[in-house]
């Protein structure tokens, strides 16, 4: 607790990472730059953990109604992750299943183009308006071509929590960042429509160049 007798989100993450930082399987413990979670990266894989801790609050049957999670300045918000579950599985299911593999190629471009400071769920929550007014498309390719064609329309629009808890999650990004983004869907929708259209034309080693070109060198070359 604080000085005030209430329990402090910020000093339950630091407890949380102290502990962590003692284990020898791992190679660091550190807060996430958003402060809601605990980053753990592993000493032996390439990949982190992120880790939320959570209260569940009941409702008057006794089952959970919703959970409360840092808010990243010592106070404590409201989450349900199991409505952004169902949300990404009905998307998923209605494009294929090809929702989830286009989200984390989303997400590596989003790096790769500069927009770290843009929290990971808010940007997948603004992927997924997206993708719900996009036709279904078996080919991810196609699914990318229309995704980004669509994206920068919805830049300015709220991106809202699926929860209903956060509002618009888009509102803490700065209007600057907002407009970098859209220009860079921007181009990338001239990258992905040139890309499809080698691949058509059966020029796959150009396409794969295209994608290359724009994503930087973690992204496979042809063959």
């Amino acid at each position: 607790a604080d000085d005030e007798g209430y329990v402090n989100s910020r000093r339950v993450l630091n407890s949380i990472k102290s502990g962590l930082s003692k284990l020898s399987a791992y190679s660091n413990a550190d807060l996430h730059r958003d402060l809601h979670a605990v980053t753990l990266k592993l000493s032996s894989y390439p990949w982190n953990f992120d880790l939320v801790p959570s209260i569940c609050v009941p409702n008057t049957l006794g089952d959970t109604d919703y959970f409360l999670i840092p808010d990243g300045q010592g106070e404590w918000l409201q989450s349900d992750p199991r409505k952004a579950h169902a949300r990404v599985t009905q998307i998923n299911q209605a494009h294929a299943k090809q929702f989830v593999p286009a989200m984390r190629l989303l997400k590596f471009w989003k790096l790769k183009k500069g927009f770290g400071s843009i929290d990971s769920f808010a940007f997948e929550t603004f992927a997924a308006s997206v993708f719900e007014v996009m036709a279904p498309h078996q080919n991810i390719h196609l699914a990318f071509g229309c995704f980004f064609d669509k994206a920068p329309n919805h830049v300015p629009m709220p991106w809202l929590d699926p929860a209903g808890f956060s509002g618009d999650l888009g509102s803490k990004i700065p209007i600057e960042t907002k407009a970098r983004l859209r220009d860079r869907l921007q181009e990338a929708a001239v990258v992905a429509n040139a890309a499809y259209k080698e691949e058509l034309d059966g020029n796959h080693e150009a396409s794969i160049a295209r994608w290359r070109a724009h994503l930087g060198d973690e992204f496979p070359t042809y063959g």
